[in-house]
């Protein structure tokens, strides 16, 4: 009988993977090794000197940059000694400034209404719209101590991103922010970590709502409740509300009486029903202010120059573009890329749409959204760790550097790409349309079978009294009536950035205005230094032109940094100072942050593209 014997190899080894790994990562690196003492520490020290020489540079050139952002600072403050100040609760308030000119159409307007001079503090405010400028500016009011009230016309709160109500939304399915989630919000309200770095409709409609009910919003907001009319009287602002109120009307299962008495009675709650009936109700209401928020995307703006009703199919605004299979196999044409809104639908219709063109007037500065094959750009990496002062300096300075506005800008995600493989065909602007062939101002000429208009929008609020619109007289530092300052608009401007900061910081600065903390300069001065306000919304500047606008004429109250120092609180300097620039500026102080800030909350894409980088450089 054989004895059956096995023989150990030496991949039995113990020791064996790991003399593999280390042979393994011996070929791997030990080629490398002559290039690491011929090439890496060369090229260490020519980037040591590149460091040493930019921060040479930078110090040289602070000075004059500093300049530069103080002149903008002075530009953003009040141009005139701000004299003015509301009463607080319990304090006379000054009577109206007769040195400000009064037209006859005034004065008659004036008698008509019974117009009489103000000598209460603000205490009830009136919210219009409720969308995110509506919230934030409900959410300030409230924190400043004003009774304040939301009347929002549909059945829920959300504005334009309310994809599932037509009538206001004005965003299509697969739409996304040109902002990440942790720079366009609200201050101490933050994203779900797993939520995508560009939110879509669904996912900021849900931000928009849990912050309205986190901070207990949804208790002043008044749904199904349009404002028809706001004028001014005596008492003050007069709004008339049309209201959907349900009367219910109860009706028994008949099914009930069939069954026994006790059945009956023990199922009784089960077999009513509620049957709801809807009733209009008009009512008026009376405030001491009034903020109105009802978006600028109010009306699409059609160009006048060409006949579009002579195009024999379809015609439809880029608001009213909703999914792409409606566009199936059609021939799309495209007009305007706009700041984001043209070129998003163009990749979103080329998906199924036999051909996309779009016709563009003016080139513009064509951008990503802030990634670069799946990373973050460099820009997005330095504007997230941004200190507040240095980027406050930078924003400031940057406001004096003309090319950033000229063209323009449009985030284009991969509409460049889109154009190279053929997806999208780019023509220039139109200029003759009939039947179904548009003719380009090229000569050439191709046939369409839909015409989609990316051409903006225009503002409006005919609810409002024409002597209290901002077509009137303009806006002071673009949300202040002049003549009315209790009559506020908010995120009437585009910026090209965070349109939640900038609402944000617009409500603040008017609750602090109206609470008597903030001083204006007088009617008079506010009048001629107004801002002209253009019916025709369009991206003008950068947000951060807004946010800084607002944070210098709050600064003094909300970062006294002087008598923090002279009280001792250095830690509290130190901290608002080097607090992420890119966080909303309610939670750059930690001592007093607005909703509670979360610190070193929304360092950029670092927990999500860490993985993705290492996986693109381990093979090395």
């Amino acid at each position: 009988m054989e004895k059956s014997s096995t023989r150990a190899t030496l991949s039995d080894a113990p020791w064996h993977p790991h003399l593999v790994w280390w042979c393994r990562m011996g070929v791997r690196y030990g080629s490398l090794l002559p290039l690491f003492f011929l090439g890496v520490l060369p090229l260490a020290r020519v980037g040591v000197t590149c460091v040493y020489a930019a921060f040479v540079g930078l110090t040289c050139a602070m000075p004059f940059m500093a300049t530069l952002a103080w002149l903008t600072w002075r530009e953003f403050d009040h141009p005139a000694p701000a004299t003015r100040r509301e009463p607080c609760a319990g304090e006379p308030h000054p009577p109206r400034d007769p040195s400000a000119p009064r037209s006859d159409e005034e004065k008659e307007e004036e008698e008509g209404n019974d117009v009489g001079d103000v000598t209460a503090p603000v205490r009830t405010v009136a919210v219009i719209g409720g969308g995110a400028a509506g919230l934030a500016a409900l959410r300030q009011m409230l924190a400043h101590g004003m009774d304040a009230v939301l009347f929002e016309r549909t059945d829920d709160v959300g504005g334009l991103w309310d994809y599932a109500s037509p009538e206001r939304s004005k965003v299509f399915r697969n739409v996304l922010q040109n902002v990440t989630k942790t720079h366009n919000r609200f201050a101490g309200h933050h994203p779900p970590k797993d939520w995508p770095i560009y939110l879509g409709q669904e996912h900021t409609l849900k931000y928009l709502r849990s912050f309205a009910e986190k901070f207990g919003l949804m208790n002043r907001v008044r749904l199904r409740s349009e404002v028809t009319s706001c004028v001014e009287t005596a008492n003050g602002f007069e709004l008339v509300i049309e209201a959907e109120e349900i009367a219910a009307t109860q009706k028994t299962s008949p099914r009930a009486e069939k069954r026994s008495r006790s059945i009956r009675a023990a199922q009784s709650a089960a077999a009513t029903t509620t049957t709801p009936a809807t009733v209009r109700v008009s009512r008026t209401e009376v405030f001491d202010a009034v903020c109105v928020c009802t978006g600028q995307l109010a009306a699409p703006s059609v160009p006048d120059d060409l006949n579009f009703s002579s195009f024999t199919g379809a015609v439809v605004h880029s608001s009213e573009y909703r999914d792409p299979r409606d566009l199936a196999e059609a021939r799309v044409l495209v007009v305007g890329t706009g700041a984001a809104s043209g070129s998003d639908i163009a990749q979103d219709a080329c998906a199924l749409a036999e051909s996309v063109t779009v016709s563009v007037r003016t080139h513009r500065w064509m951008i990503h959204r802030g990634l670069t094959q799946g990373a973050p750009t460099l820009l997005a990496r330095t504007c997230s760790a941004m200190p507040a002062w240095f980027g406050s300096l930078l924003a400031l300075y940057a406001d004096w550097i003309p090319f950033f506005f000229t063209p323009g800008m449009t985030d284009s995600r991969d509409f460049l790409n889109a154009v190279a493989l053929g997806r999208i065909t780019l023509k220039p602007t139109i200029s003759e349309v009939n039947g179904s062939t548009v003719t380009f101002t090229d000569g050439t000429s191709r046939d369409f079978d839909a015409i989609v208009l990316a051409t903006g929008f225009k503002r409006a609020v005919p609810f409002v009294h024409h002597a209290l619109r901002p077509t009137h007289r303009g806006l002071y530092k673009g949300a202040l009536h002049p003549r009315r300052p209790r009559v506020a608009y908010v995120l009437f401007v585009m910026p090209f950035g965070s349109h939640f900061q900038c609402a944000e910081l617009q409500a603040s600065w008017i609750a602090k205005v109206w609470s008597g903390i903030c001083p204006t300069p007088s009617i008079e001065d506010m009048e001629r230094h107004a801002d002209p306000f253009d019916v025709d919304a369009s991206h003008a500047k950068l947000g951060e032109h807004f946010r800084m606008r607002y944070l210098v004429l709050m600064f003094r109250e909300m970062f006294p940094l002087v008598e923090w120092a002279r009280s001792g609180q250095l830690g509290r300097v130190w901290r608002t100072l080097w607090a992420r620039y890119a966080d909303p500026v309610g939670e750059w102080d930690p001592a007093r942050a607005e909703g509670g800030g979360r610190r070193n909350e929304g360092h950029y894409l670092r927990a999500k593209m860490a993985p993705i980088v290492w996986r693109n450089i381990k093979f090395i």
